[in-house]
């Protein structure tokens, strides 16, 4: 039988203080069939001289370094690395061949792979081959690790049709849309040609709902195998106005995204990726509420096209967003003002 092999991107930049505990994790892997690619975008720190220690004294690391282009260039770029070596290998290791994707800041429990074999064994057996393996709980680490659901307890470990999981979905608050929480089929992935989009935040909203939409068969388990930190130096976490427009132009770029996408799509899929826009527009909004439209790549009229994904009450902010700050008396006023003029015309 063809062993199951994994590559493994870790993109890395300027986490010197992390990245130990992280390619540590991997090299203590009890499975050990795999291959680690380390990208090295434009770090200005020891990281590069970090990861070079890792890759001198194993061979199933490798690394790769490039001028900063953000992390979604930088997961592109270990997939064409992968992608290269997976064409040139025999069809049926091609077929036991996964990508799995950990940010340098986090870190595996000993046994993640072996889960995932384990997993892609027993449904192997069943003549089942998987396009996903979805991992529904990861540890957030503060002070100390606490679990957290990706999925809700009624999912879990359970083999799903990519239309089954979004219409079990639909019906929670669950949006599992972390790249580095699952485990890819190389065959899925280079055969639909999915990739992240550059130069937004979120990147991984976009890639993973498509790849929820294209698998056929998907596998979701409640193993804690993910340690996922807390960085108070992460993107996601700076609150400067600079990097909050960023977050704003990113949530817009994600709405035009997925409401495009529905268009392509019907049923359940159709209402999933609505209200998901929604979600993204509303996020969108709340931050236009803070910064108003100074400096945004986007205007009122380029949001006006998506009123139909807010209740008629909300589209008030799209035309004065920074009237949410103002006392709730004057800003009921100016309200009932919209209301009236907009029902005259």
């Amino acid at each position: 039988m063809c062993a199951i092999k994994f590559f493994i991107i870790i993109p890395i930049y300027n986490v010197e203080s992390y990245l130990h505990q992280c390619l540590d994790s991997i090299l203590e892997q009890t499975y050990t069939n795999f291959e680690a690619i380390l990208i090295n975008d434009g770090s200005s720190d020891n990281s590069e001289k970090i990861a070079q220690e890792y890759v001198s004294k194993d061979q199933r690391f490798t690394l790769i370094s490039q001028e900063n282009q953000g992390l979604s260039r930088a997961r592109n770029s270990g997939l064409e690395i992968i992608k290269s070596k997976w064409e040139a290998i025999k069809e049926r290791e091609r077929e036991h061949s996964y990508i799995c994707f950990l940010d340098s800041d986090d870190w595996w429990e000993r046994n993640m792979l072996q889960s995932s074999v384990k997993i892609l064994q027993n449904m192997k057996a069943k003549g089942v081959a998987l396009d996903m393996i979805l991992y529904g709980r990861l540890l957030i680490d503060k002070k100390e690790a606490v679990a957290y659901r990706l999925v809700g307890e009624d999912l879990e470990n359970q083999l799903f049709s990519s239309q089954d999981f979004i219409k079990k979905l639909y019906n929670t608050n669950y949006i599992p849309v972390r790249a580095w929480g699952n485990v890819y089929s190389c065959n899925f992935l280079f055969q639909t040609n999915i990739r992240f989009i550059p130069k937004i935040l979120f990147e991984d909203v976009p890639f993973v709902l498509e790849c929820l939409l294209k698998a056929k068969l998907l596998y979701t388990s409640s193993a804690l195998l993910i340690h996922y930190r807390l960085s108070p130096n992460s993107v996601t976490r700076d609150k400067s106005p600079q990097n909050l427009r960023k977050h704003a132009n990113s949530y817009f770029f994600i709405t035009k995204y997925l409401c495009s996408l529905k268009d392509s799509y019907q049923g359940e899929y159709k209402e999933f990726l609505e209200r998901l826009a929604k979600w993204s527009l509303m996020e969108a909004l709340g931050l236009l509420k803070k910064l108003g439209y100074n400096n945004l790549d986007f205007t009122r009229g380029d949001l006006k096209p998506y009123r139909f994904l807010l209740e008629r009450r909300r589209w008030l902010c799209i035309y004065f967003p920074r009237l949410y700050t103002l006392p709730k008396r004057l800003k009921y006023f100016v309200k009932s003002l919209f209301q009236k003029s907009y029902s005259k015309g």
